[in-house]
C-alpha cells in the first residue's frame, strides 16, 4: 500500500495524463533547508515527459509537467534545470 507521498504523486500522474512509474528510481530529489526555508525539488522524465514536484518538506507539494519536442530535448532540460537548483543551493537527497 503506498504512503500518503506516494498517492499524491499516483493522484498527480493520473490528472495529468502520466503513467505513474514503477518506482522512484528515475527520479532525483533535492532539498533546500537554510534560514527559514525548508523546500524540496523533484525532476522525474519518462521518454518526453517531465514531471516536476516542489514545495515545502512535509507537504505533497504541487506537481508542474512538461512536454519536450523529443527525449534528448527532455533529458537536456533535466540536466539544466537541475544545474539550475544546485546553484541556488539546493542537494541532492535520499527519500
Amino acid at each position: 500500500m503506498p504512503g500518503p507521498e506516494e498517492s499524491i504523486l499516483l493522484r498527480a500522474y493520473t490528472l495529468i495524463g502520466c503513467s505513474a512509474p514503477s518506482s522512484t528510481a528515475g527520479s532525483r530529489y533535492l532539498e533546500f533547508v537554510r534560514g527559514g526555508s525548508s523546500k524540496f525539488w523533484e525532476i522525474r522524465r519518462e521518454g518526453r515527459r517531465v514531471s516536476i514536484r516542489f514545495g515545502r518538506i512535509g507537504t505533497g507539494g504541487q506537481m508542474k509537467p512538461k512536454e519536450s519536442a523529443d527525449e534528448a530535448a527532455a533529458a537536456r532540460d533535466v540536466e539544466s534545470l537541475l544545474r539550475e537548483k544546485t546553484g541556488k543551493g539546493y542537494a541532492e537527497r535520499r527519500r
